[in-house]
């Protein structure tokens, strides 16, 4: 319980408010090296970019917004580098936070969580300040023509506001995902459901190191995709969490055999994975 309450007071410390162009646009969040972490649709309206120009959107005001018991610290953001698009779901930003001082940023997980509670702190619409709120990690969202994305369950995040907000899972203690999306059914099992893309694809793919140099997402092939699931697969197996192992080896099989066929070195190898995932 100690723990959890340190954890939800990190969140309240290291989370903000993003303005851009005089609005509240969404949540970001610090992480190593004086940086901030938010969704890429906070700067589009929702248009969708494969890559946003930093140029076109340092040409305008960017603020973030800490508040803490002494009341409320404004800071100059410049943005980094950023992508939002639907299908697949990619949806996150990073901006400059250099003059941001004496905040503690939020660590980021070395692995990713496909099961338990995961914490976060947002600015919701309903009470107009920073919250914390949490909510389940259900597993993975299908994507087509890209990498999965977190699925997850929350009334409290559904709320405006909440976009860009970290995912910290505590079993994997750290961010796992960004929030991005909320689904558009309200009734039934999808109506708290809201998509995070994931920490680890930026982890990966050397944004979170190098920001400046970042000028699109790879292009990515079913093998290439493949070979991240099998790796994140790999992950979640040294960490002894068979289950979301086995999903990831399935998720690897499906895209490995699109790549290659069925038959072949590489599906013997994950078939022998998810084997030793039911035996473990």
């Amino acid at each position: 319980m100690e723990e959890l309450t340190q954890v939800k007071e990190l969140l309240m410390e290291s989370c903000c408010l993003i303005v851009f162009q005089g609005m509240a646009v969404g949540t970001g969040w610090l992480f190593n090296n004086n940086k901030i972490v938010s969704a890429g649709h906070c700067f589009t309206g929702l248009q969708e970019r494969k890559y946003i120009n930093p140029k076109e959107i340092n040409n305008q005001q960017i603020e973030a917004h800490f508040f803490n018991q002494s009341g409320e610290n404004i800071y100059s953001l410049q943005f980094l580098c950023g992508v939002y698009t639907k299908k697949p779901l990619v949806d996150f930003c990073i901006l400059d936070a250099k003059n941001v001082t004496n905040l503690r940023s939020l660590p980021i997980a070395n692995t990713i969580c496909l099961e338990g509670r995961f914490y976060t702190a947002g600015f919701g619409k309903t009470l107009q300040r920073i919250s914390n709120a949490e909510g389940d990690i259900i597993g993975l969202a299908q994507e087509t023509g890209g990498r999965s994305v977190l699925k997850l369950s929350s009334e409290q995040c559904c709320e405006e506001g909440y976009s860009g907000c970290p995912i910290y899972s505590s079993k994997a203690r750290g961010v796992i995902g960004i929030q991005s999306e909320i689904t558009k059914k309200n009734v039934g099992s999808e109506s708290k459901t809201i998509l995070a893309y994931p920490i680890m694809n930026l982890v990966e793919d050397n944004v979170l190191k190098r920001p400046e140099s970042f000028h699109g997402l790879p292009k990515y092939n079913d093998l290439d995709i493949g070979m991240h699931y099998r790796n994140q697969g790999d992950r979640c197996f040294e960490a002894k969490s068979f289950k979301e192992a086995r999903e990831y080896y399935i998720q690897a099989k499906i895209y490995l055999t699109n790549a290659i066929g069925e038959r072949g070195a590489y599906i013997n190898d994950i078939d022998k994975r998810i084997k030793r995932c039911k035996s473990s």
